[in-house]
C-alpha cells in the first residue's frame, strides 16, 4: 500500500514538473543567459530527483512483483534540459562579446575592427549545429548581431574626421545630452 501510494506522489511530482516546464522553459531570446542558465540549473535538479524517485518506486514495485508500467516521459525534458544548456552556454559567450564592445570607450573605437568582430560572431552563430538553431534566442542573438552590422555604418560616420567638436555640440543640444561626455580621439 505506502509503494502504491508513493507511486502516485511520484506520479502527480512527474505531472507538476512537465506542466511546469512547459509554462517556464527558457526559450525566449530576450532572456539574459545567466538568469536562463539558472533556470536550467533548477529544473534539472528538480527532474533528476524525481527521476530518482520515480526509479525508486519501479524497483519496489519490482521487488514486491506489483504492476510495473515504465514509461519514460522525463527523457525529452532531460534531453531539452542539456540541449538548452548548450544553447545558452554558446549564446553566453557571445553575449559577453557584445558586451565588450558596447564597453569599449569612444577614443579606442575602431568601426572596422568592430565590424570584423561582429561578422567573426555572426559567423560562429551560423556554425551551430542544427539543433540549437531551433530556439528563439539563437534567433533573437542572430538578430542583435544583424542590428549591430546595421548601426556600424552610423558608427563609421560619426567616427569620421569630417565630424568636428562643433558637430558634437549640436548633436548634443539636439539629442538634450549633457556636453559632460568625453570624445578623446
Amino acid at each position: 500500500m505506502k509503494i502504491v501510494a508513493e507511486d502516485k506522489i511520484v506520479e502527480n511530482k512527474i505531472t507538476d514538473i512537465l506542466h511546469e516546464w512547459e509554462l517556464s522553459r527558457p526559450v525566449q531570446g530576450s532572456l539574459r543567459a545567466d538568469t536562463a542558465l539558472n533556470t536550467i540549473n533548477v529544473f534539472e535538479g528538480k527532474v533528476t530527483r524525481i527521476q530518482d524517485d520515480y526509479d525508486l518506486v519501479c524497483r519496489a514495485k519490482e521487488a514486491l512483483d506489483l504492476d510495473l508500467v515504465r514509461h519514460n516521459r522525463l527523457e525529452p525534458v532531460l534531453e531539452e534540459l542539456r540541449d538548452l544548456k548548450a544553447v545558452w552556454t554558446a549564446l553566453s559567450g557571445i553575449w559577453s562579446q557584445i558586451a565588450e564592445l558596447k564597453e569599449t570607450p569612444w577614443g579606442s573605437v575602431q568601426p572596422r575592427k568592430i565590424r570584423q568582430t561582429i561578422d567573426g560572431l555572426l559567423s560562429s552563430t551560423k556554425e551551430m549545429p542544427n539543433r540549437m538553431r531551433q530556439y528563439a534566442a539563437f534567433e533573437y542573438v542572430q538578430e542583435t548581431l544583424r542590428g549591430l552590422l546595421k548601426s556600424n555604418a552610423l558608427l563609421s560616420e560619426l567616427k569620421s574626421e569630417a565630424v568636428k567638436e562643433r558637430h558634437w555640440k549640436q548633436l548634443f543640444k539636439v539629442l538634450r545630452v549633457a556636453n559632460q561626455i568625453t570624445l578623446v580621439s
